[in-house]
């Protein structure tokens, strides 16, 4: 980690460089460029000191090396401090001239003396490593060998993989192929190939083959020699001896010479697409009882500790590594609730100091050690400045590759989808998290406070909060706090803002969200640099007006707040990108839609519509309470914006007519589109816009069918029909449309009382949407509900392929739902 840290302010380094006072003072401008070079001469050897450091986790002997590291990290703090605190001089217009100067000499001093303890310690640059031909691999104690020798009976849940596997390599293309095994560390890919690699079945259907282990540092002239070597060994051949002394391209010759007109198989591993997955709950509990209980009671988990040991395996997630590991220690205690409870609540720091559970942290360790500089900054990348801009790409889509990369390289999960598959939100596993944490604290990247660690280092950067804001005001009395974020919190007392606002003046991060705060304090404009601030679900009402001093904000978060109403003076904050306000209240009655969802509120009508149109980088816009008189307005503002991929537009009321027509060019990458308010017609636009997903349709009174200009939409998976949406009596779902729709919506309908099937000689209409899972009416007549039912009704057999068909209907004040395979049991009111 301390390679990006340097990284990190390098790039600062240069942006100074560019601009303010470093520019325009010859002196400063030479000073701060010699530090700049330093700093990325330091960095060319931090790759190798990072991985020294990393191989010796754990271990002793290396001491120097992770001495040095943090020498590194902790020079290229000071190094930040001192811009940033030049930066806010010159926000606050405060004396700013001569202070680079100042604070120059003592950095340049700091960073010649690391620069040459790196050559004490004999580390070599990139460049350096590749000009040397005799240089060796990294020593590494690869944690991963152990499950190489892993016998067959202890084996658990990988029998359909192996088969799998078996049968790709036997049965697969005769041609050359890459087999990839992926997953997150400690899942068992190790294990599973070498399962596989070990058949007689798979060994006798190759004329050669090679296990290779690739270490964290390698040379592709060794490889080739150790693939070559044993290829020889397996046909139990001798290498020539000339193989020792080739250089790359006589190995290359060699390898392919002795490979023509044979089968051969090369396992390599490291170069973890077969996506192995996590155990499934009952071969986990299968595996934690055969390890836990190996020395007793026959593998039986006795009843007294069975919910314990539950726990401990759904703490582990179907990591079959950390179900050996931990039931291995477990193993080993007394059988006891007492002896059991204590090692599940302290389990976190068990993973530090256990030396049963040191390979489970190593291996979960590899993963992360193995990234890029550039993503090894979880947390607010956009915001702490973290992602760098890429020809024609916006920060957030480079941000979206950042999230990808990690997601394919299984450090973090999925957890939730949007209807496309997209990733909605993600998590990583419980115990890689502990591990992440470790790393962060020992870096100074992040710390928790918490009941069992309320203080933290003076050079910590980010400070996440699980304890009363009152019992960590003794421990932030320093400037260096870049970022604050909060949990769980039940009180917040005044003197804690008050804190921050007067020790954390180079603040960049607030995240209040959840916090017990009811009002932002008007000195909030004195955090000049903050880039981020959240108020999400908050009990604040108003926006002091100094929010209009806060010139590098990026991002205001107001969601389920209860601000309304935005100061006019937010139009200084010039560096704005994401502006997210609305609430909506759960707890209202579905019928008062005006009033479950409120946004915020902006001033000027029409004319603010029109200056809406220069925002041509804008992804998602909201308008409510739009007049006919503001249609056209909308419409010419809407097709300037390019790159929109969200739209909602809701009228005033229901009896308000919007004037859509007018636009001409849509946006094409409009993926959702909600339209509330009377339409005269569905707009001719929305048959065109190729990338549209959902699309909801409320209170527009429609004559005429929609279904005709939305059935050839091609991606569109998601159809919303709601409270007279359409005033017509049959909806006709034609043979060929709505190709991939996976959920439809029909709601509050009154005159629907039927859907015409057409005939033919494949299933039509309804029938026909095989790709639909979800099907939803509300509030249609009884008579239509009774056509549904699976017992007797006319038309079930249209919607029974249907995984999930649910009619909410109205009970009193509230709403209840009816699950049609369940006909007719009450689900939910």
């Amino acid at each position: 980690m301390a390679e990006q840290i340097v990284c990190f302010v390098i790039d600062k380094l240069i942006q100074l460089l560019i601009t303010t006072e470093a520019n325009r003072s010859r002196n400063a401008h030479t000073e701060v460029g010699f530090i700049k070079d330093e700093l990325e001469s330091i960095r060319s050897f931090l790759k190798e000191a990072d991985a020294k450091a990393a191989a010796a986790d754990g271990e002793t002997g290396n001491d120097g090396v992770k001495t040095w590291v943090n020498q590194v990290r902790e020079a290229a703090f000071c190094i930040e401090d001192v811009i940033d605190e030049y930066l806010l001089r010159i926000l606050r217009h405060h004396q700013h001239h001569g202070f680079l100067l100042l604070k120059v000499d003592g950095i340049k001093e700091l960073v010649r003396e690391i620069k040459e303890r790196s050559e004490r310690y004999g580390f070599k640059s990139l460049d350096q490593q590749g000009q040397s031909s005799g240089e060796t691999t990294l020593a590494w104690n690869d944690p991963r060998v152990a499950s190489l020798f892993i016998e067959e009976a202890e084996i658990v849940g990988i029998e359909s993989a192996r088969d799998e596997l078996t049968r790709l390599l036997t049965e697969g293309s005769p041609r050359r192929e890459v087999i990839s095994v992926v997953g997150m560390g400690g899942l068992g890919k190790t294990t599973l190939a070498k399962k596989v690699y070990d058949q007689p079945k798979v060994m006798g259907h190759f004329d050669c083959y090679a296990w290779i282990t690739v270490s964290q540092s390698y040379r592709v002239e060794d490889l080739l020699r150790t693939i070559i070597k044993k290829f020889y060994s397996s046909r139990k051949e001798r290498f020539p001896e000339e193989i020792d002394t080739m250089d790359k391209e006589s190995l290359i010759s060699t390898s392919r010479e002795y490979l023509q007109q044979k089968r051969y198989v090369i396992v390599y591993c490291f170069v973890h697409v077969h996506h192995l997955q996590h155990l499934p709950q009952d071969k986990a509990w299968e595996l934690f009882r055969r390890k836990a209980f190996q020395f007793e009671l026959e593998g039986k988990c006795p009843e007294e500790l069975e919910e314990l040991s539950l726990n401990f395996v759904k703490r582990c997630e179907g990591l079959p590594l950390a179900i050996v590991s931990i039931g291995g220690l477990l193993s080993t205690k007394a059988k006891v609730v007492s002896e059991w409870q204590k090692l599940y609540n302290s389990l976190s720091s068990e993973l530090e100091s256990n030396p049963h559970l040191t390979s489970l942290t190593r291996i979960l360790s590899l993963s992360y050690h193995h990234l890029p500089y550039y993503l090894k900054s979880f947390r607010l990348w956009i915001a702490e400045g973290f992602v760098k801009p890429k020809g024609g790409k916006t920060l957030e889509e480079v941000g979206k590759e950042y999230l990808m990369e990690l997601i394919h390289r299984s450090l973090v999960q999925v957890s939730e989808v949007y209807i496309d598959g997209k990733a909605r939100a993600c998590r990583v596993h419980d115990l890689l998290h502990d591990v992440l944490l470790k790393t962060g604290v020992d870096s100074s990247f992040c710390h928790v406070l918490s009941q069992d660690e309320s203080t933290f280092k003076p050079t910590n950067r980010r400070l996440s909060m699980d304890i009363s804001p009152s019992e960590a005001l003794g421990s932030i009395t320093q400037s260096h706090v870049r970022s604050v974020f909060t949990f769980n919190l039940e009180e917040w007392p005044k003197s804690f803002l008050d804190t921050l606002s007067g020790n954390c003046k180079l603040l960049k991060v607030l995240d209040f969200m959840d916090a017990p705060i009811n009002q932002l304090p008007k000195y909030v404009g004195d955090l000049y640099l903050l880039t981020y601030l959240s108020l999400r679900n908050t009990k604040v009402k108003l926006l002091p007006d100094s929010i209009g001093n806060l010139q590098n904000l990026e991002t205001l978060d107001l969601k389920q707040s209860l601000v309304y109403e935005i100061p006019a003076k937010i139009n200084k904050l010039v560096k704005l990108r994401h502006l997210l306000g609305y609430h909506f209240d759960y707890n209202c009655n579905m019928d008062s839609f005006l009033i479950m969802e409120k946004g915020v509120k902006i001033h000027e009508g029409i004319r603010l519509i029109k200056e809406l149109g220069k925002l041509r980088q804008l992804r998602k816009l909201g308008l409510k309470n739009l007049k006919s008189e503001d249609g056209r307005a909308v419409c010419a503002s809407i097709e300037k914006m390019n790159h929109l991929e969200s739209l909602i537009l809701t009228a005033i009321n229901e009896d308000v007519v919007l004037d859509l027509e007018s636009i001409s060019t849509p946006p094409q990458l409009i993926r959702s589109l909600c339209l509330i308010g009377r339409l005269e017609q569905l707009p001719g636009w929305i048959s065109n816009l190729q990338h549209l997903v959902r699309i909801t349709i409320y209170w527009s009174r429609l004559r005429d069918s929609p279904l005709k200009a939305l059935q050839n939409l091609p991606n569109l998976l998601e159809l919303t029909l709601d409270y007279n949406a359409y005033d017509g009596v049959q909806l006709h779902f034609e043979e060929g449309g709505f190709q991939k729709l996976r959920e439809l919506n029909l709601m509050a309908m009154m005159g629907l009382n039927s859907l015409i099937i057409d005939d033919g000689e494949v299933p039509s209409g309804i029938h026909h949407l095989r790709n639909l899972t979800y099907l939803c009416f509300y509030d249609m007549p009884k008579e239509f509900a009774q056509q549904m039912n699976p017992k007797n009704g006319q038309h079930y057999w249209i919607v029974e392929h249907i995984q999930n068909v649910r009619f909410w209907y109205k009970l009193g004040p509230k709403w209840g739902v009816y699950e049609s395979k369940k006909w007719p049991t009450l689900l939910d009111c």
